[in-house]
């Protein structure tokens, strides 16, 4: 996205606000209608192959990384991730996720010294959603970006942020709210884009394309494992895991 696109973002933003209370009434009353799903159940870690190499592989964020939705822990993104990179590679890959549900990007800042000492080779982030829905300032989300990344960089080799889902696209949001929080995440999306650029070793994967059915749980707002099972082929192919 251009600086000009943001810009316009922005200012569209700026514009809508003053029907914010609109948007309000509309948020509980699609919360409160809501399928309320459990996170995954354990295992929370495993492996996946048999070798003298191995790879460590650490989720870590918000309700993707917990599974919400997912019956298993093994059927979320972390675990999807490391059985396809052991595919490809052939390494032994250890796993493990640290997701809760809710959780906002001040939260993952203040959780990174509970993920245990380990080598870590890559580290996958997923947070933004619940910053989308509880309007964190931009100023708060790039500085707290900041201060994650030195965090993780300091212990696993390469990050990779999972760029923010289409909220306009979610089947669960009624119209305008869809449109509004699409708007928030479309500009979190972006900073975040600008944060990790700078780096060599941390990369930002863009969500392509729209949901469809299948990419969805049963609550229309968290990703299947079908869905899953796409992200990990296409991060792997992104990463140029060989």
């Amino acid at each position: 996205m251009r600086e000009s696109n943001f810009t316009l973002l922005v200012l569209i933003w700026v514009f809508l606000l003053p029907l914010l209370p609109i948007f309000l009434l509309q948020a509980l009353y699609t919360r409160a209608r809501a399928l309320k799903l459990p996170d995954a159940g354990p295992p929370y870690s495993g492996r996946y192959g048999d070798s003298d190499v191995p790879f460590h592989l650490v989720g870590f964020g918000d309700s993707v990384i917990a599974g919400t939705g997912l019956s298993q822990a093994e059927q979320s993104i972390t675990s999807k991730l490391g059985e396809e990179i052991q595919r490809k590679t052939g390494n032994l890959v250890n796993w493990s996720c640290y997701g809760v549900n809710g959780d906002r990007l001040k939260d993952l800042l203040g959780r990174v010294d509970s993920i245990p000492e380990c080598e870590g080779n890559l580290v996958v982030v997923s947070v933004g959603v619940n910053d989308v829905t509880r309007l964190t300032s931009l100023k708060a989300w790039r500085r707290d970006l900041r201060g994650l990344i030195n965090k993780l960089r300091g212990r696993f080799d390469r990050l990779l942020f999972l760029g923010l889902p289409p909220m306009e696209d979610f089947p669960i949001l009624p119209f305008p709210l869809r449109f509004f929080l699409g708007l928030r995440a479309s500009m979190l999306n972006f900073c975040l884009a600008k944060e990790t650029e700078i780096f060599h070793d941390v990369f930002h994967l863009e969500y392509y394309g729209r949901p469809s059915n299948k990419d969805m749980a049963e609550d229309g707002y968290h990703p299947s494992e079908a869905a899953c099972e796409d992200f990990a082929k296409i991060i792997v192919d992104a990463l140029a895991f060989d």
